[in-house]
């Protein structure tokens, strides 16, 4: 059983990074992998200072990581990703636990998806984190996103101290959330 859940979960992350890599390239824009020793990588982003951006969530407000009250876990999702369908309920979960010493910004790549499915996922999902919009891409090129979900998690700091790139099972969520909330204290 595990071993087939496992290569069920496998296929839908090699499925869902084929589909954003579609998806991109329909845009004319597709992203690519930083080659080695350039910039700044998947795990070079760890321990440097989260890029900044500014967007609009589904509540109308805007969203910056400036003037951090507490830690931020920075989630990259489409509502067309399997895989971010598992984790979401996860994601919900951890909120409610760690609502008082943590946010969860859950940005959706809304150039490769719609604000109405975005709007429709967060809703069935349960989300009551911000959710916030990526029109344009910003965000997603600044964070190189390569595949979806990937997840940030950012000191109050806003220094990025670990990262999930990919589906993050429970228990390694659960992990670096409290990971996330004893190195603010």
């Amino acid at each position: 059983m595990r071993k087939a859940m496992t290569i069920i979960l496998t296929v839908a992350v090699v499925l869902t990074v084929i589909l954003y890599m579609n998806r991109a390239s329909e845009n004319n824009e597709t992203t690519q992998a930083p080659e080695s020793g350039q910039g700044q990588g998947f795990a070079q982003q760890v321990g440097k200072k989260a890029p900044g951006f500014e967007l609009i969530g589904l509540d109308g407000k805007t969203y910056t990581l400036e003037n951090l009250q507490k830690p931020v876990v920075l989630n990259f999702w489409a509502s067309w990703c399997g895989p971010c369908r598992i984790e979401g309920p996860e994601l919900v979960r951890l909120y409610e636990e760690y609502k008082d010493d943590l946010e969860i910004y859950a940005v959706n790549l809304t150039e490769n998806d719609s604000v109405e499915k975005a709007k429709d996922f967060s809703e069935e999902m349960g989300f009551t984190f911000p959710v916030l919009l990526d029109e344009k891409g910003q965000a997603s090129k600044l964070y190189q996103i390569q595949a979806v979900p990937t997840s940030f998690f950012i000191s109050k700091d806003g220094v990025i101290t670990d990262q999930i790139i990919g589906f993050g099972k429970p228990e390694e969520l659960a992990k670096r959330f409290e990971k996330l909330v004893k190195e603010a204290k």
